[in-house]
C-alpha cells in the first residue's frame, strides 16, 4: 500500500536505494535511525537535518522507512520528530497510505504517535474509506477508537456507510449504520444508501448466492425500522423535488431549441 501511494511520486521497482533520493547527510541520518544509533541521529537533526522535508520525486523520511517496513526504525524516527501526518509529494498521508495494507502494526503505530485517524489520502478519501475498500474491520475498529469520525466526507460527500454501501459492502455499511453513521446522506449525485440497496436488489445486481446479497436485505430492513421508505427516491426524483434541474433533462431541453 505504502509504495503504491507513492507511486505517482515516481518511484518504481523494489530496488531504490536511499541514495537515489536523499542527500548524502540525509542517508546517513536514515542509516542511524535504522541501526538504533540514536544519540548520532539526534546530532544530526540539531546539526539542521529534517526528518519533515522531501526528497528527490518527493518522497519523505518517514515515507522511505514506511517502505522499508522496518516498525522499529518508522518508531525511532516518529520519537525523533518525525510528522506522523507530513503528507507525501501527492499529498497522501501516513495513516491514509498504510489503511487498507496487510501491516495492522504500523498502522497503530502511526496512530499511536499522533497520526490522524481523520487524514485523506491523495483523492480526498478518509483512511476510513481505505480500510474499508480492503474490507480490514480491524483497522476499522482501530481507526474508530483513534477518534475517526464515521461521517467524514469524501470529495463526492459519501461518509463511510455510504461509501461502503457504493462498492456493495453492505455488511460493512449494516456495522457502520449500527454505529451510527448518517444513514440519510446523499452524495452529490443524489444516491444514499437506500438507493444503492434499492438498484442493487430490484435490477438484480446482488447475486443471492454471495453473501451481499443477504447483507443487503439485512440493511434493507435496518433501515425500513429507523424508518426509511422503501422503495426510495431516486436521484432523479429527488432533484424533481427539490426543484434541481436533471442534467438528462437540461441535454434534452437543449437538443429541442436547436432544433
Amino acid at each position: 500500500m505504502v509504495l503504491l501511494a507513492l507511486a505517482s511520486c515516481g518511484l518504481k521497482g523494489d530496488s531504490m536505494k536511499a541514495t537515489d533520493f536523499f542527500s548524502p547527510q540525509m542517508v546517513t541520518l536514515l542509516e542511524d535511525i535504522a541501526q538504533g544509533n540514536q544519540g548520532d541521529a539526534q546530532q544530526k537533526l540539531a546539526g539542521g537535518l529534517d526528518l519533515n522535508s522531501r526528497g528527490q520525486e518527493g518522497i519523505t523520511p518517514l515515507f522511505w522507512l514506511m517502505m522499508e517496513k522496518d516498525k522499529d526504525a518508522v518508531k525511532r524516527a516518529l520519537q525523533l520528530g518525525a510528522d506522523p501526518n507530513y503528507p507525501s509529494c501527492t499529498g497522501n498521508t501516513p495513516v491514509a497510505a498504510v489503511a487498507g495494507g496487510n501491516d495492522d502494526a504500523l498502522l497503530a503505530l502511526l496512530l499511536d504517535q499522533g497520526g490522524d485517524p481523520n487524514s485523506v489520502n491523495q483523492k480526498g478519501e478518509p483512511a476510513l474509506f481505505e480500510a474499508i475498500g480492503e474490507e480490514r474491520w480491524s483497522q476499522v475498529q482501530m481507526l474508530l477508537d483513534h477518534g475517526a469520525d464515521l461521517d467524514k466526507l469524501d470529495n463526492l460527500h459519501r461518509n463511510s456507510a455510504l461509501y461502503a454501501a457504493t462498492l456493495n459492502k453492505y455488511e460493512i455499511a449494516y456495522k457502520l449504520v449500527e454505529l451510527g453513521a448518517d444513514y440519510r446522506l446523499r452524495s452529490t449525485v443524489d444516491d444514499d444508501i437506500a438507493w444503492n440497496i434499492h438498484e442493487g436488489l430490484s435490477q438484480g445486481l446482488l447475486n443471492p448466492a454471495y453473501p451481499a446479497y443477504g447483507w443487503a436485505q439485512k440493511l434493507k430492513t435496518l433501515l425500513i425500522e429507523k424508518g426509511v421508505q422503501f422503495p426510495p427516491l431516486s436521484p432523479r426524483e429527488v432533484r424533481i423535488k427539490e426543484g434541481r434541474p436533471n442534467r438528462w433533462d437540461l441535454k434534452a431541453q437543449a437538443k429541442e431549441k436547436q432544433h
